[in-house]
């Protein structure tokens, strides 16, 4: 068809510009909705702070990366509204679902219809009837209540009589409640002098403790401990004490740890609470385990984070690297609030891109803008990549000081024992609360060598400092370093350095 005029030259460029342009917005649009990756949390409650700092860590995980939108619905602790959430995460097309449930059995239905529908599922904290879900990710409960039994336990040494103990548990029917009985039962009952006088159900709130522990506490005036399964009863407990006047003659112990105002580190700190069980939220690490199911990376059907005791050793230190960790992450969340005024910036200029296409000059001056965007935006990228890791280093420091202190207590154990040929590995065991093979395997893994090649080093180096520092004879250094023989004493002196004892004295 010919084209006559320049008014029909400037329509038909008008039409082909629009036609352009609408392609262009609409390709860039699909690509963008592919790329995204949608990631459902459907949370039991937001009314403690231990699932809020979870909320805030998968949120600062998240945002981490552009092409993830997390939502997050909150349950109000009912369980009907939780299986509607999940229905409706299911309905939204989430591409992967990360459930806390309130309760183990009734979400197991709702769970099993997400992944028959092709929706892997996580569950996060407590665990639900079954193993339907596609992993599992949260600190082992089980060893919890066993870390708080071990810690009570440590005090049989220094109380005549028997230990009496009160425990407070958590919501009846949550897993962390059952397994965390189930695990300081387990520690409980291997002791005589360990007896559990009284337990409470609790719901995790703190009024729900208080009448039941007056009635207890009214009955038995001679309690030396209370178990509660996190710090929130455990101070609403304390609390219960102090109204009788007996805060200062019962030891409580916590769970959760938290670094926050009246949380565990705290309450520690200001020797309301005896102990407590450091037990991370795992948000973070949640959805970087959702990131790799959707890359198809293999990953392990449970997911086990680490814990510890946090007591008046250690608290000061936990409290100094939590406080770090917590600077970065307030670092990192402004920088990246002023990362998304810079994105929001460069999709406007982007849109005018695509709208102006056709004006040369002003594609070529947008397009610059657009590199120098990018650039800016790429510098801050890196800058959070390396806050991130500084984040994990920091984590690793806290892991390292935990196996400081096993050492420096290991060695204590065994140096005020030196002069015992008598003191097994068995016994050492026993005294640092640990099973013979448990033994055996931490200390394999801090120094590489047996238990037994690891008392008997200690007893040799001692034995050297002596044949140096002081003047007895080579019988009487054996004994003092608990060997059984002066004989015995020189043959291993000389296989491990080489020389015997006189020889090496007599170099000196």
């Amino acid at each position: 068809m010919p084209i006559s005029g320049n008014s029909d030259i400037i329509r038909y460029c008008r039409i082909f510009a629009c036609i352009l342009l609408t392609g262009i917005v609409f390709s860039c649009s699909g690509l963008k909705d592919k790329d995204r990756i949608k990631i459902g949390f459907s949370q039991g409650m937001t009314t403690d702070d231990w699932r809020k700092q979870m909320n805030k860590s998968m949120r600062l995980e998240a945002s981490l990366h552009d092409n993830v939108e997390l939502t997050i619905l909150d349950a109000d602790d009912n369980v009907e509204k939780q299986v509607e959430d999940i229905e409706r995460l299911i309905g939204d097309r989430s591409d992967i679902i990360i459930v806390s449930p309130i309760q183990s059995q009734p979400l197991t239905a709702v769970v099993e219809r997400s992944v028959k529908a092709g929706i892997p599922v996580i569950v996060i904290d407590r665990k639900i009837g079954n193993e339907s879900y596609t992993a599992y990710i949260g600190a082992d409960n089980i060893e919890v209540g066993r870390n708080a039994g071990r810690y009570i336990a440590s005090g049989i040494p220094y109380k005549e009589g028997k230990i009496k103990i009160v425990e407070i548990k958590g919501l009846k029917g949550s897993s962390p409640a059952h397994e965390r009985s189930l695990g300081f039962g387990q520690i409980i009952n291997r002791f005589e002098k360990l007896e559990a006088v009284a337990a409470i159900d609790g719901n995790w709130e703190s009024e729900s403790v208080k009448e039941p522990l007056r009635n207890i506490l009214e009955a038995h005036n001679d309690i030396d401990y209370v178990f509660s399964h996190n710090d929130r009863m455990a101070l609403s407990a304390w609390e219960v004490a102090r109204e009788k006047g007996v805060e200062n003659k019962i030891k409580f112990i916590g769970v959760d740890g938290l670094n926050t105002l009246n949380g565990g580190i705290q309450l520690v700190q200001d020797k309301v609470l005896q102990a407590t069980i450091f037990y991370p939220t795992g948000g973070n690490e949640a959805i970087k385990l959702a990131l790799k199911v959707l890359r198809n990376e293999p990953v392990s059907k449970n997911n086990i984070l680490s814990t510890t005791i946090i007591d008046s050793v250690n608290a000061d230190i936990m409290k100094n690297q939590l406080d770090k960790i917590d600077r970065q992450q307030a670092s990192i969340e402004n920088q990246l609030q002023k990362l998304s005024e810079q994105e929001k910036k460069y999709a406007t200029q982007t849109n005018l891109i695509k709208i102006l296409t056709f004006f040369l000059v002003l594609i070529l001056s947008l397009a610059l803008y657009s590199i120098y965007s990018t650039y800016v935006i790429s510098k801050k990228k890196k800058l959070l990549e390396l806050q991130s890791e500084k984040i994990t280093l920091q984590q690793n420091e806290i892991e390292k000081i935990a196996g400081q202190e096993f050492r420096t207590r290991l060695d204590t154990i065994i140096e005020q024992h030196l002069d015992n040929p008598q003191f097994t590995v068995e016994e050492l065991a026993r005294r640092l609360n640990l099973s013979r093979v448990q033994l055996y395997r931490k200390i394999k893994a801090m120094s590489g060598i047996s238990a037994n090649e690891y008392v008997s080093g200690i007893r040799l180096e001692k034995s050297r400092e002596m044949l140096r520092q002081t003047s007895l004879n080579i019988a009487e250094i054996a004994y003092a370093c608990g060997f059984s023989s002066p004989n015995y004493f020189s043959t291993s002196f000389k296989n491990k350095y080489g020389i015997t004892p006189k020889e090496y004295k007599n170099s000196l």
